[in-house]
């Protein structure tokens, strides 16, 4: 299905379109000649009059015959000598030139043209306008009809630009003040389009927020081609301030080629605003919070990063955002995302223990909590994780059950010696009274008594 965007575009090229076949109409019935040239010089394009007043077909003239050799010797110099002020100031007016018609009479003619130039202000083709002064007075004759086929060309326009959701403006540098708005600016805004355009120069006291720059100053000097985008508050008829979105290009021209008026592309981006703004008092709220916080598309790119994730992970979110959210995971953690995954789009959450990287290399034992956020239409969009650091925990649960097994085997030292005690004892006693109840042991006898007394001691 093809956007609103697409669409709207397609019924400013319908119009477009139908005023360039207008156009084309009401140049093939002009009274006066009419041609393009390329960057050469040669025909591109020439109207019936024109053909007529030279006595060729347009066959033999487009793409073929170069527009000085239909010129006297004496016409050749002129046009040479007005070239650089052509070139320079992108027209001339009334220059006298004598033509030579096919039959080799001359045709003395009055010629202005201007040149068409690219969005970067190459020249593309000069567009002319040749008039027999023999002609003139039938010319005209002729303007009430040309007028008249122009205005209905242009009430068709406005017809078409009047329909379309695009907010239309054109802004005149000349008077300061907006000479057309579209029906759907008009609604947008809650005014008639005729009151916005009688707003004269006070429509920027009028519309616009006084804390904005003026919008005037955006748009004044903007390059051939060049686009300037912006977004600004806007007055409502109700007195309710409105967020918009406007992009603004260079629309007409003056003879001498500087800007004479400038369109622009109106859009409400209230919600948007409003949206972002919800979004940044949710946000100040999560960096409040101790635990990092992030959220993650479907391919792991990283949107949102608070302050608990820059001083757990020591990633500054300016730097972490866009950042592939696997890079902070351990190889064995890497290995267990799939499996995370797939457990998060099927039950919404997951919870469990992970080992990450800090942005020094450190390992962090942590816990993290994992929830799936749906758009609009419940289609599965982003995860939010929220990761609690529990490496301390960890380590003191470390030395904790280290602690509790020297103890326990201290325990288990201090039994076994008793036990032990409890054998050696009465073999001590014995040792010590043998030599008493046998008073002739021989040497050797007492001496082994006495070493059994000694190491008992030493035990």
């Amino acid at each position: 299905m093809r956007s609103p965007c697409c669409n709207n575009l397609d019924v400013l090229t319908l119009a477009l379109q139908f005023q360039n076949e207008e156009f084309q109409k009401i140049c093939d019935l002009a009274p006066c000649g009419h041609h393009a040239l390329d960057l050469h010089s040669i025909y591109s394009y020439i109207n019936q009059s024109e053909l007529n007043m030279l006595g060729y077909e347009y066959d033999e003239v487009v793409g073929k015959i170069c527009f000085p050799d239909l010129l006297t010797p004496e016409s050749k110099r002129k046009l040479r000598d007005n070239c650089v002020k052509f070139q320079e100031r992108g027209f001339i007016k009334d220059l006298e030139l004598e033509m030579v018609r096919k039959d080799g009479s001359i045709c003395p003619v009055s010629l202005s043209a201007t040149i068409v130039r690219d969005d970067e202000g190459n020249y593309l083709i000069s567009r002319a306008v040749v008039v027999d002064p023999s002609e003139r007075q039938r010319g005209e004759a002729g303007h009430e009809e040309i007028t008249l086929m122009r205005q209905n060309s242009q009430d068709f326009t406005d017809r078409i630009l009047d329909t379309i959701p695009d907010r239309i403006s054109i802004y005149s540098l000349d008077e300061r003040r907006i000479v057309y708005t579209n029906y759907s600016l008009g609604e947008l805004l809650g005014y008639p389009t005729a009151e916005i355009e009688r707003m004269g120069d006070r429509v920027v006291d009028i519309l616009h927020h006084p804390d904005e720059p003026n919008p005037v100053n955006a748009i004044v000097g903007l390059e051939y081609g060049e686009i300037k985008e912006f977004e600004y508050r806007m007055r409502h008829f109700n007195g309710e301030w409105r967020w918009h979105y406007l992009r603004s290009k260079n629309f007409a021209y003056h003879p001498d080629g500087s800007v004479s008026q400038v369109l622009t592309i109106v859009h409400d981006i209230t919600k948007r605003k409003l949206s972002e703004q919800i979004m940044h008092e949710q946000a100040s709220l999560l960096d409040i919070a101790p635990d990092a916080m992030c959220v993650y598309d479907l391919n792991y790119q990283i949107l949102f990063w608070n302050k608990g994730a820059e001083r757990l992970y020591g990633w500054p979110a300016d730097d972490a955002i866009r950042r592939d959210a696997r890079q902070f995971d351990s190889p064995d953690s890497l290995a267990r995302l799939p499996e995370i995954m797939e457990i998060v789009l099927t039950t919404g959450k997951w919870e469990g223990e992970l080992t990450k990287v800090t942005a020094t290399g450190q390992p962090l034992s942590i816990i993290s909590r994992r929830a799936l956020v749906r758009d609009t239409a419940g289609n599965a969009k982003s995860i939010l994780t929220v990761d609690t650091d529990i490496t301390e925990k960890k380590q003191l649960e470390s030395q904790f059950l280290s602690a509790q097994r020297l103890e326990s085997l201290g325990t288990l030292a201090s039994g076994i010696a008793h036990d032990l005690n409890n054998i050696f004892t009465p073999i001590l006693g014995i040792a010590e009274v043998l030599p008493l109840q046998f008073p002739n042991l021989d040497g050797r006898t007492q001496s082994l008594l006495k070493i059994l007394v000694l190491q008992y001691l030493m035990c």
